[in-house]
């Protein structure tokens, strides 16, 4: 859904309430982006490919964040900042596809359009994250490495690698600018979505 930068944007904004600081602060933003990483959409190579459906817990007849939640719910209740930044990006996947698919419905796109529609979609939530290009995690140090290593290893769906958790700090430092232009939602529709997201979470 959201590009990483945009998940980052949506993680700092939230942490207004959780107040994490420090390593937990970045293991926060880490886990707004953990779902991604063994889908190898975005970092290529991956020490294990993972499919979108189990990282992202996709069920038909339950929303994604609760499925995590419910499992994982004592990590998130104690407000384990990996699990939290896990939820979030979950969350925020649900909310941001949600729209995309009321956008459709309410405009009467055919549903022959709807693959040209999404990589539409993708376009410009690419653009959007442009806005948040900054957006960076902190390098982990040696000993932070292994602590999130250790706490990724808590989460059954993923299979991240130490090497893994750098390459995606790597990534996000390389502040790549995406160009293009808007082709189904517009900048300020997306900005209410990041706001009205933000707010649900908070």
């Amino acid at each position: 859904m959201p590009n990483w930068k945009t998940h980052l944007e949506i993680s700092n904004k939230i942490n207004k309430l959780y107040g994490f600081e420090g390593l937990d602060l970045k293991k926060f933003l880490f886990g707004s982006i953990l779902p991604d990483i063994n889908n190898a959409h975005v970092v290529e190579k991956v020490s294990v490919e993972i499919p979108n459906e189990i990282t992202h817990f996709y069920k038909k007849d339950m929303p994604s964040y609760i499925i995590f939640y419910e499992k994982y719910k004592e990590q998130i209740d104690a407000k384990n900042p990996l699990f939290v930044g896990y939820v979030t990006h979950l969350y925020t996947d649900y909310t941001w596809n949600n729209a995309f698919y009321t956008k459709i419905d309410k405009d009467n796109y055919p549903e022959t359009d709807r693959n040209t529609l999404r990589k539409m979609k993708w376009n410009d939530f690419a653009i959007f994250n442009n806005q948040f290009i900054e957006n960076v995690i902190d390098v982990f140090m040696d000993e932070e490495i292994e602590n999130v290593f250790k706490e990724c290893q808590n989460i059954e769906e993923i299979n991240v690698s130490k090497e893994d958790v750098n390459s995606a700090v790597n990534f996000l430092m390389r502040k790549e600018i995406y160009q293009g232009d808007m082709k189904f939602f517009s900048i300020e529709e997306l900005e209410v979505l990041l706001d009205e997201t933000v707010k649900r979470l908070s």
